[in-house]
């Protein structure tokens, strides 16, 4: 990261946020929050799971 405080404060202001909601599946289109996100579960050790809203799509289409 080019800016790792800002970086840090981000991703622990996303992760009190997933906490807060309980949710175990977080859907963005960003790939770099992605990446910051599943990084998150991972270091916490918390189940989670991260995805790119066009993975959610292709799935809704292909049930077609």
């Amino acid at each position: 990261s080019v800016q790792p405080a800002l970086s840090q404060r981000l991703l622990k202001r996303k992760m009190n946020s997933i906490d807060a909601t309980g949710v175990l599946e977080v859907i963005t289109a960003n790939p770099g929050c992605m990446l910051q996100v599943e990084q998150g579960f991972k270091s916490s050790g918390k189940p989670g799971r991260v995805r790119h809203i066009v993975d959610i799509l292709d799935e809704a289409y292909s049930l077609e």
